[in-house]
């Protein structure tokens, strides 16, 4: 029995023995499980990708809609303080600018103290003012020049035959100073 068991010991070890796996089947099956591994990494990253992606395109149209909330809030609140704003606040301010604006065209004039102004207004954005002025310029009177001052900028209208007079008048024109310099009806 001895005999029996020992040599059914010895045929399960041979079977067992052959049973292992070779080096390179061992390698092989290594090699893909690291490769499933790695192709659920990327499968994870991608995923996590899209996620990123998908919350910042979210965060980026929440950001457009609060600026679109405050820029309308703000039109609201400015209009609403426009409409309430007594008128004749508004033309103290008005004529505040126009005397910075006559002021910036004096300090051009080689005798700033000869400078009139005639007619003043703003344009209707209230983005320039627009005046005729007279002034002295080399010893010789210049009457009914416009000058148009905006905050970038002062131009004064140059004689009729120069050349850059239709430049003046397309600028005056492009900032609503021909309407700018009629006159208004009067209140009552």
């Amino acid at each position: 029995m001895r005999s029996v068991l020992l040599c059914l010991a010895i045929c399960l070890s041979v079977v067992c023995a052959g049973c292992e796996k070779s080096p390179d089947q061992k390698k092989r099956e290594q090699a893909e499980l690291d490769a499933k591994v790695a192709e659920k990494l990327r499968g994870e990253k991608i995923a996590e990708a899209r996620a990123r992606a998908a919350e910042d395109a979210a965060s980026k149209q929440r950001a457009k809609l609060r600026q679109e909330d405050i820029s309308r809030e703000a039109r609201e609140t400015f209009s609403k303080y426009e409409s309430e704003r007594p008128f004749e606040m508004r033309e103290v301010e008005d004529a505040a600018t126009v005397e910075a604006a006559a002021n910036r065209v004096r300090m051009l004039m080689s005798d700033p103290l000869s400078m009139q102004v005639r007619k003043s207004g703003l344009n209707a954005g209230k983005t320039a003012v627009c005046m005729e002025i007279d002034y002295n310029e080399s010893g010789s009177k210049v009457t009914a020049r416009q000058a148009l001052v905006t905050p970038a900028a002062v131009l004064i209208e140059p004689d009729k035959n120069d050349v850059a007079h239709r430049v003046f008048e397309i600028n005056a024109r492009d900032l609503g100073c021909d309407a700018a310099l009629v006159e208004p009806p009067k209140r009552k």
